[in-house]
């Protein structure tokens, strides 16, 4: 085990709810999501599904601030359960990963380790934690932009084991720092592995020719290695996405061109296919799945949005592409699908554009300027709009025409993380600062 650096701890009454167990029965289990323990929520698509009572309207300051504080350098996503948030920052050269009273943002316990930059990893967009936490049980799991993975006792911030894939697997940092979150499956939890290359600083060198990425999975108990599955040509940004085929839990992984699933219980690959376009090898957003068996995948840099069909024949899985959209292309936000049309934000260092396409089709239904780079979330009939400069909006989810509802900037510094919403209450942050933010219809006055 790592010695902690810094260790601070209160405890605290949390609700009590078993990701790993959930997991086993596929993603139909959920029915809903007043806690949000892992990255994309739930099932991994955005949608907040108890989300209720948002007003359709606000001031021109925005909604109401329950509370705010400042945090820490990072672009790690809020989770909830119960009474407490989980989140990551920066502290020096260390990681924080810290657990945070829900009504009032006050620390209740942090815990900081060692996690300095590698030599090969580009800083201009920070140092990172990029990815988001998993609670299962009374654990909490947490991997850094240096590849190093910890599991926590999530009631006192406690160290119970540590892997440093950077050493053990020759594990990459992909550029600007590792940010796929991890998943769980019965009592495995599960990460992406890319293992180092020459081209890793360049991001103009594309896929290696020889396989470069693999999937790992650990015991939650004592971090003991349970399979790592075959090698993969990556780029490995995307997070691992669980869900349920034809009566059967797999893991969809978008690893460089290669669009695969993987049984989560022995790593082994139920199907994959190639995708022609090398493009998608730079897709850092997580792909989604509908139960419908269709899935899209998107990336910027040229890429695309790219829907496939995965279906059973025989007894075997079969992965169909089924069309392509040039112009949807997604850098690393959050899209999601309300009915038969996905809303996106497509950019990544030129001007972006929100969009809305057909799924069954691929068309372009409308794209409209207005936005810097957002995430797009669904809640309570709504789309839910957060662009990197802060600008927060609700918006018509319809395919006719993107109506904005109510607008605000609520955030400075660098809004890169997708908000959490509870109800009616939101969680957001930027590379400074953590707040809550209450949308509800009638909500009351400011109170910090």
């Amino acid at each position: 085990m790592a010695p902690l650096k810094s260790h601070r701890w209160a405890l605290s009454d949390c609700a009590r709810f078993s990701l790993g167990a959930a997991l086993t029965l596929g993603s139909a289990a959920w029915a809903g999501d007043m806690d949000w323990l892992q990255w994309g929520g739930p099932m991994r698509d955005f949608t907040f599904r108890s989300a209720k009572n948002i007003a359709a309207t606000w001031s021109d300051t925005g909604p109401p601030k329950l509370w705010s504080r400042e945090l820490g350098d990072g672009y790690s996503s809020i989770l909830v359960e119960g009474d407490t948030l989980y989140t990551m920052c920066r502290r020096g050269d260390s990681d924080a990963v810290l657990a945070l009273e829900a009504k009032t943002g006050k620390t209740l316990w942090e815990t900081t380790y060692d996690a300095a930059t590698k030599t090969e990893q580009n800083t201009a967009f920070g140092p990172g934690p990029h990815a988001t936490p998993l609670i299962v049980g009374d654990r909490l799991f947490t991997t850094s932009a240096t590849l190093k993975v910890n599991a926590l006792d999530k009631k006192t911030g406690k160290i119970l084991w540590t892997h440093d894939l950077y050493q053990e697997m020759e594990g990459s940092v992909l550029m600007f720092g590792y940010g796929a979150s991890p998943t769980a499956y019965k009592d495995l939890v599960i990460i992406t592995v890319p293992v180092r290359s020459p081209g890793d600083a360049d991001p103009t060198a594309g896929a290696p020719k020889e396989a470069k990425c693999c999937v790992a999975a650990f015991k939650q108990s004592d971090g003991s290695k349970a399979w790592t599955s075959e090698k993969f040509v990556r780029l490995g940004n995307p997070s691992p996405l669980l869900v349920n085929i034809a009566g059967r839990d797999q893991l969809i992984m978008q690893l460089g061109q290669d669009i695969a699933g993987l049984d989560p219980a022995d790593g082994q690959t139920l199907w994959k296919l190639k995708v022609s376009n090398d493009k998608i090898g730079f897709a850092i957003s997580t792909p989604l799945y509908s139960e419908d068996g269709m899935l899209f995948v998107s990336a910027a840099y040229g890429g695309g949005t790219w829907a496939f069909k995965v279906e059973k024949k025989g007894d075997a899985f079969e992965a169909t592409e089924l069309w392509f959209n040039k112009y949807l292309r997604v850098q690393h936000g959050s899209f999601v699908r309300v009915g038969d049309h996905l809303y996106g934000s497509s950019g990544d260092f030129a001007a972006t554009l929100l969009m809305c396409v057909n799924v069954k089709t691929g068309e372009t239904l409308w794209r409209e300027r207005g936005f810097a780079k957002a995430n797009c979330l669904y809640a309570d009939g709504k789309l839910v709009i957060l662009d990197e400069n802060g600008d927060l909006a609700l918006a018509e989810a319809k395919p006719e025409a993107l109506k904005i509802l109510c607008r605000a900037n609520i955030l400075t510094h660098q809004a890169w993380t997708v908000p959490t919403i509870i109800g009616s209450t939101m969680y957001v942050r930027d590379r400074k600062t953590i707040m809550a933010l209450d949308l509800s219809a009638g909500a009351s006055k400011p109170v910090g």
